[in-house]
């Protein structure tokens, strides 16, 4: 049986505005350079739980709808992932995530309990699922999605519960819209994934775009472009400065975390792009949405009452903030692991 959930080093606090060093910028221009980066993995549950990943420490925690901070799985022992980066909710309340070994896959159960999901021989991409923090997820059913990527390709992958593997989209790198292998995608790496309630795949490519691919390898570019920027407006001509974790609300408006912008961005159904909180400059005060500040904002969650949370890095491949924006603006800090 596993270990009973217990009070950890998770607190919470008053954050104020801090400088850090430049070295988290430039490896977030090249997300290739920060393979162990704190993660981009937070959900919410139906009940309230909150489940975050904190990557250095290799164990993701839970905040219960009390309030209550606890760690809900740890790699001490061989017993969870090691490193984690990325979650996914399943409906029986189970989380799906990887370790940044490559090729271990983990299934955690409600009460903590963690195994490993066995992954189909026969598929070479599934050596490498998770590797470094590469984003993964998982649909409903168990499917998992993750990236086959080297330094000329960069391709989706979806496993079957029934171990069948394919290449879902891309090939050569780049930025294209297409089918197939016609589809090009840029670094991913530091990219977000998500499913929409239709089962399509919404990611952040190259922190620049946001993108969605149908079951059938269509791939469409929904907002972005090629400047690194912050813009709102037009999904063609709204620009991110870089644009990590996604989260779809049941409405099918999207949630970005923009990790350089230092925002959180929303895209409407309509393709307009919006920023729903963060000033721009790096920090950590709560308050008002517009005045609230983010140090880098690298993943998001949304509940079905339209709070949305949001996974803030502080430091240097060190600590993570919980932060929560209600739907009347008021952002406030949940929970730090240093």
């Amino acid at each position: 049986m596993p270990a009973a959930p217990r009070e950890e080093t998770i607190h919470v606090m008053r954050p104020r505005p801090r400088a850090y060093a430049v070295a988290l910028l430039v490896a977030l221009a090249s997300p290739a350079a920060l393979p162990a980066h704190p993660g981009v993995g937070i959900v919410v549950g139906e009940g309230g739980d909150v489940y975050f990943v904190h990557g250095p420490s290799s164990r993701i925690f839970r905040i219960d709808e009390k309030g209550n901070h606890l760690v809900h799985v740890s790699a001490e022992g061989g017993r969870g992932p090691a490193v984690p980066h990325h979650l996914a909710l399943m409906p029986d309340g189970s989380l799906i995530t990887a370790s940044d070994k490559g090729g271990e896959v983990w299934r955690i159960a409600k009460d903590g309990a963690a195994r490993r999901i066995e992954l189909p021989a026969r598929c070479e991409a599934a050596a490498g699922l998770g590797a470094g923090g590469d984003p993964l997820t998982a649909s409903s059913e168990g499917v998992l999605f993750g990236i086959d990527a080297d330094t000329d390709s960069s391709a989706l992958v979806r496993i079957g519960k029934d171990g069948a593997c394919m290449r879902l989209a891309g090939g050569a790198r780049g930025h294209q819209d297409g089918r197939g292998e016609a589809a090009r995608f840029g670094e991913l790496h530091g990219a977000g994934f998500t499913l929409d309630r239709e089962g399509r795949l919404i990611l952040s490519d190259d922190g620049r775009w946001i993108r969605r691919v149908d079951m059938a390898g269509q791939v469409t570019t929904l907002a972005g472009g090629a400047e690194r920027a912050v813009v709102d407006g037009p999904a063609e001509r709204a620009r991110f400065g870089y644009a990590m974790g996604v989260a779809v609300a049941a409405d099918g408006t999207i949630y970005i975390a923009d990790a350089e912008g230092r925002r959180i961005r929303r895209l409407s159904t309509g393709g307009e792009v919006t920023t729903l909180a963060g000033d721009g400059e790096r920090g950590g005060d709560d308050g008002p949405a517009t005045t609230a500040s983010f140090d880098t904002p690298a993943g998001v969650a949304v509940d079905a009452k339209g709070h949305v949370y949001v996974l803030d890095w502080f430091g240097v491949r060190d600590g993570v903030r919980v932060r929560r924006i209600t739907p009347d603006g008021q952002v406030s800090t949940l929970a730090a692991v240093h």
